[in-house]
């Protein structure tokens, strides 16, 4: 069932199951998908006893489009403010973009994050020419404009970033990624965040309070 919780700027969707008392879990997906890219983990950690939260970002999925602020620090600003109303602390599982806001709220509360689980986190800037930088940010915005933007991101969706066997869901979800244009849109114009401003405040946090927040798993590959 779905279920919102009120932010400044509207509802942030997520929808929560397994048993009351059990610890908690936060999935956070990355840009341009649907909590619903989580739905073969949840039954696994229900069943291990887990009380499992799974969130849509800003504009995305059953969350409001009336949002104004996008992007890493606003999206963990927002898992911990799930963690706090659903009573925390919990581990924090985040894919691509929202590993990295995943890592920043570690990062700023440790008292709330127990451990991260990251895959192909976006935590900083790889090196490379601020034009080249410049190029690859305006592709982002691109890649989501309308009227081709849906089009474009089903296509690399369900070829690029599903590479292999492909889900047997995989159709129905990038289906459903059709309205996430606009929500996409705004995130991808404010995603070009000072990452390597961000990796240095993570790195900062962790040597403030290395002692307080584990860190469960990690993909060492940086995506992006």
């Amino acid at each position: 069932m779905t279920q919102h919780l009120s932010r400044p700027e509207g509802r942030i969707a997520y929808s929560l199951d397994g048993p009351a008392a059990g610890p908690l879990v936060v999935l956070i997906p990355g840009m341009g998908d649907l909590r619903s890219t989580w739905r073969e983990l949840t039954g696994p950690l229900v069943e291990a006893g887990h009380r499992v939260a799974v969130m849509d970002l800003r504009g995305h999925g059953d969350s409001d489009t009336t949002f104004a602020t996008h992007g890493d620090v606003v999206t963990g600003q927002d898992a911990l403010a799930l963690v706090e109303h659903l009573g925390g602390p919990a581990v924090l599982v985040g894919n691509s973009m929202g590993a990295g806001a995943a890592a920043w709220a570690a990062a700023e509360r440790p008292d709330l994050v127990a451990g991260l689980v990251l895959t192909g986190p976006f935590l900083r800037e790889r090196p490379m020419p601020a034009i080249a930088v410049a190029v690859m940010h305006g592709l982002e915005r691109v890649l989501f404009w309308r009227p081709w933007g849906a089009a474009l991101w089903a296509s690399y969706y369900r070829g690029y970033l599903n590479r292999g066997t492909k889900a047997p869901w995989l159709d129905k979800h990038v289906a459903d990624q059709g309205g996430l244009v606009l929500g996409a849109q705004r995130l991808s114009e404010q995603a070009g965040i000072a990452r390597n401003g961000l990796a240095l405040h993570l790195l900062r946090a962790a040597a403030e309070h290395r002692d307080e927040a584990q860190l469960v798993g990690v993909d060492v590959v940086e995506a992006g």
